[in-house]
């Protein structure tokens, strides 16, 4: 709409002007004027549209890298809680190998003096040492690679 009234408002002071130079010169300069204030103000709304559209992407290309590094760190601490948490359970299943080293019952039939000097020397824990310490080596023993000492 603007087009055509900018039109008509150019043909109207063309023939203005035909007929009279003097009055010609200073409407046409304003003409001019108001026409390259309207060119700069349609340059300028499409500049800040390119630019807002610009910042738009690049704000939304930064909050995917940032959700997307947060969902790798999320997928590390996963990962290692999960590893955590078997080994939680791998050691808390630890204990059960224990119970068969309790060797009360084997000693039920021995005298009280016997029993009293074995418990003062410390044979009981001296036994649990030696048992654990054979689980450990027949455990790693298991494990590829670790081989070294034996």
């Amino acid at each position: 709409m603007d087009f055509i009234l900018s039109y008509f408002l150019s043909l109207t002071i063309y023939l203005i002007s035909y007929s009279n130079p003097v009055f010609s010169v200073g409407i046409i300069d304003a003409f001019k004027t108001w026409l390259h204030e309207k060119i700069q103000s349609v340059i300028n709304y499409i500049r800040d549209i390119f630019f807002d559209v610009f910042k738009s992407i690049t704000d939304f290309l930064k909050a995917m890298l940032l959700t997307a590094l947060d969902m790798l760190k999320d997928l590390f601490y996963f990962i290692f809680d999960a590893l955590m948490s078997l080994m939680v359970a791998l050691l808390s299943g630890l204990g059960s190998l224990f119970s068969a080293l309790n060797f009360t019952n084997a000693l039920d039939g021995m005298p009280s003096e016997v029993l009293n000097i074995i418990g003062l020397v410390g044979l009981g824990q001296c036994m649990a040492f030696i048992v654990t310490a054979l689980i450990i080596r027949i455990t790693l023993q298991l494990i590829p690679f670790t081989r070294l000492g034996s």
